[in-house]
């Protein structure tokens, strides 16, 4: 192909950006080039030169944005190769660019801004026609030197997602996730530029960095009185340095941090197929007291000799089974063997991606220890880590690193009712916040908004009854204790209750059902 030959339309609404497209361009001896500052002169151009064979087309543009400019293309059944440039969020783009290869359009590239020669020059030479490019999505934007300055600075760092027990919910750990922000607020999703620093070599760069970070952050709380046990991930190419034991061993004396607040975790499939080149690093790692997790359990093709032979204390079963469960025999089925297994080998079974609370009770009712997931928290930046961590009381007092006070919900038709309740706690147990809500809407819009440590909910209630709303809120925050408040003595609704995991108390508020609902809620001194 002769870049000579080509016919090349710009579409971007910024001068100085159209110009520098211009120069680059031109530098490839490409001699046909037109311009357009918007959406609108650009089909209009496609309409007057049917030669253009290739579109640089910006995406945040005024009247017609790239976007839309790709839809109207598609109905033009023009046959041209198309880069698309911006510095929107690579997610975005990468979006767009799926969108416009479902239209039928034929997207060879994508890139940020600013352009530069060294990026443009290979995709004008692509056609991704017969290669589906929707399924390749190139990434060749993230260069060498891109990765290595955001490696270096403070563009990629940890981010936090809370392990807790799954019978009291107390925090018993975090797993430190790499998180790339660019200084302009976009974020690159680790999909995309983890699998590149692994390409580019860099794997070794991205765990010191990540760790180096983390044993800081893991130092401050400590200080606080609050140590806290982190996960770190590490890749498979990390582990044939053979002086991994020794960086790692030093940065811990440098922060004085006990190995043993450490876990790594490594994916199954990975470290299985490299098994012969990686084990005695790995088990340097872990005499020194770190623990190693096999994550992602599940995914890859292990059998019961091969992860006996690993030095692993823990099992990381993988969200994809978590979301299956209780969907039927085959996935629960497949679930209880993993943990059968963990159990078996004695290690500690970890389950991630846990979203609703019917996923959490049937985990626990299989013998999982530890939950992570959405229905828990979402992985947070450290310092919104921290402020989540002092919000946390999973219904009890011993709960460390929390110091805000008891909240507690009161949900109630009945005026009276609430009145009575909010009385007897304030008037009992003075640093209480007492919240109530007279429906169901009123209290989830309350649970939105403020942590909740216990609920009591009346059963008959216009709209969402007491179950429905149970069921509604323990996916909000799992870890409030409720108390379902009724007048009905029917045996199927006291049922239904502790199934759910509540205390069913019957509407006669004497001194004897306070007593237990004070002691079921476990929250008071």
């Amino acid at each position: 192909m002769n870049l000579k030959d080509e016919t090349v339309l710009v579409i971007d609404d910024d001068k100085v950006q159209l110009e520098m497209a211009e120069k680059i361009l031109s530098s490839f001896e490409i001699q046909h080039i037109i311009k357009a500052n918007n959406g609108l002169k650009g089909l209009e151009a496609l309409e007057n030169e049917p030669k253009i064979s290739i579109i640089l087309l910006d995406i945040m543009m005024p009247e017609m944005d790239g976007a839309k400019f790709l839809h109207h293309l598609s109905q033009l059944n023009k046959s041209v190769r198309i880069i698309l440039v911006s510095g929107i969020d690579i997610n975005a783009l990468k979006s767009i660019a799926n969108s416009g290869c479902a239209q039928g359009l034929n997207i060879v590239g994508i890139l940020r801004k600013p352009l530069l020669p060294e990026t443009l020059k290979p995709k004008l030479f692509k056609n991704n026609r017969k290669k589906h490019y929707c399924d390749r999505l190139e990434n060749s934007f993230l260069d060498m030197q891109e990765l290595i300055n955001a490696l270096s600075s403070n563009e990629i760092f940890p981010w936090y997602q809370p392990k807790v027990d799954i019978k009291s919910f107390r925090v018993v750990g975090v797993e430190a996730l790499a998180r790339w922000v660019m200084p302009d607020g976009a974020m690159i999703s680790p999909s995309v530029f983890i699998p590149e620093i692994e390409k580019a070599g860099l794997s070794d760069m991205l765990f010191f960095s990540i760790l180096e970070k983390v044993l800081k952050d893991m130092q401050k709380w400590k200080a606080s009185g609050r140590p806290i046990r982190t996960s770190v991930n590490i890749t498979i190419d990390c582990t044939f340095n053979p002086s991994l034991p020794n960086k790692i061993y030093s940065l811990l004396k440098a922060y004085k941090i006990d190995p043993t607040e450490l876990i790594f975790e490594i994916t199954e499939s990975r470290i299985l197929s490299n098994k012969s080149g990686v084990v005695q690093n790995l088990q340097k790692i872990t005499d020194m007291g770190i623990v190693l997790s096999i994550d992602d359990f599940g995914t890859g093709y292990s059998s019961l000799s091969q992860v006996a032979s690993l030095p692993c204390g823990e099992l990381k079963i993988d969200g994809s089974f978590v979301r299956q469960s209780g969907d039927g025999k085959k996935s629960d089925a497949i679930l209880q063997s993993t943990i059968t297994l963990g159990r078996s080998l004695g290690l500690d079974l970890v389950a991630e991606g846990v979203e609703t609370h019917e996923q959490l009770d049937n985990l626990e009712n299989m013998g999982v220890d530890i939950v992570q997931g959405y229905l828990i928290a979402k992985p947070m930046e450290s310092m919104v880590f921290e402020q989540w961590l002092f919000d946390w009381r999973p219904g009890t007092i011993s709960q460390p690193g929390t110091n805000r006070s008891v909240s507690i919900l009161i949900v109630d038709d009945d005026r009276a009712i609430r009145l009575y309740l909010e009385a007897i706690f304030k008037d009992n147990f003075k640093d209480t916040k007492v919240f109530t809500a007279k429906n169901g809407r009123q209290a989830v819009e309350i649970m939105k908004k403020h942590p909740i440590d216990a609920a009591t909910l009346d059963f008959h209630m216009p709209g969402l009854n007491g179950i429905d709303l149970l069921r509604l809120l323990r996916n909000t925050q799992p870890a409030t204790r409720y108390v379902l408040l009724t007048g009905d003595t029917h045996e199927n609704v006291a049922r239904e209750a502790s199934n759910l995991g509540a205390l069913y108390c019957p509407k006669e508020l004497i001194n004897t059902q306070l007593i237990r609902m004070f002691r079921f809620f476990n929250i008071f001194n």
